[in-house]
């Protein structure tokens, strides 16, 4: 008993503050549960990753989602969910940062995990999920879910790239793609033509929730192109 004790304490991080209690510590159970409960899974798994330095590329913009500022948001990573993350999103490079929690030493390090472990992330209402298949032109990455259902989804990959402007300086440009999953096919939507096509039984159907719902197939419609995708949806057999 002695020595399972001791190599407890052994594989507590030396940088650690504080002390920790075995009280009521059973060495039949899970060992990593409760070292997770003592020091934090934020202090444990979410700092597995590598050093990312931001770099500052136009006074303009930047190519983060929302804000160049930490968000707090959820990220489930390795199978695992953690609430209350700060966290941004980088549109160019198609990948997710994380602060380190430690910030009474690292000082807002940013940390980019394995991103083909971060299964999904959430920020202010947006929930992306990271997809392993190429979609249409789009590597495996991150894409926004607005709507999931049997036969139908939606999606937005978030894109910004760096572009010479009007006054050949450099400023990033958005240039998101609007994607719907209809059975085992993606299609990137550019007009309502698109889902006439798909659904030339229902056109007259179409149309009507179009006119009715006010449906505009542009890149800032999210919550009403949505609602128009799931009908699409409920009209499959």
């Amino acid at each position: 008993m002695k020595r399972h004790i001791l190599f407890l304490f052994i594989l507590l991080p030396w940088t650690l503050k504080g002390q920790y209690t075995t009280t009521g510590l059973s060495l039949n159970e899970e060992v990593h549960n409760w070292y997770d409960q003592q020091v934090g899974l934020s202090n444990t798994l979410l700092t597995t990753g590598s050093y990312f330095q931001v770099v500052k590329k136009t006074k303009f913009n930047h190519p983060f989602f929302i804000s160049d500022k930490w968000v707090q948001g959820d990220i489930t990573y390795n199978g695992e969910h953690f609430s209350n993350i700060s966290l941004l999103y980088d549109m160019e490079n198609d990948f997710i940062l994380i602060r380190h929690p430690e910030t009474y030493k690292y000082i807002m390090q940013p940390i980019k995990p394995l991103q083909h472990l971060v299964s999904s992330f959430e920020m202010q209402g947006h929930y992306f999920m990271y997809y392993h298949e190429r979609i249409l032109l789009h590597s495996p990455g991150f894409f926004e879910v607005h709507y999931q259902g049997h036969s139908m989804d939606l999606l937005t990959k978030r894109v910004r790239r760096l572009e010479t402007n009007s006054s050949m300086e450099l400023e990033f440009v958005n240039k998101d793609s609007r994607i719907i999953r209809y059975k085992a096919d993606y299609y990137k939507i550019k007009s309502r033509m698109l889902f006439y096509r798909l659904f030339k039984e229902h056109r007259k159907q179409l149309r009507k929730y179009i006119r009715e719902h006010q449906v505009i197939f542009g890149n800032d419609n999210e919550e009403r192109l949505a609602g128009f995708v799931e009908y699409c949806d409920s009209l499959i057999d």
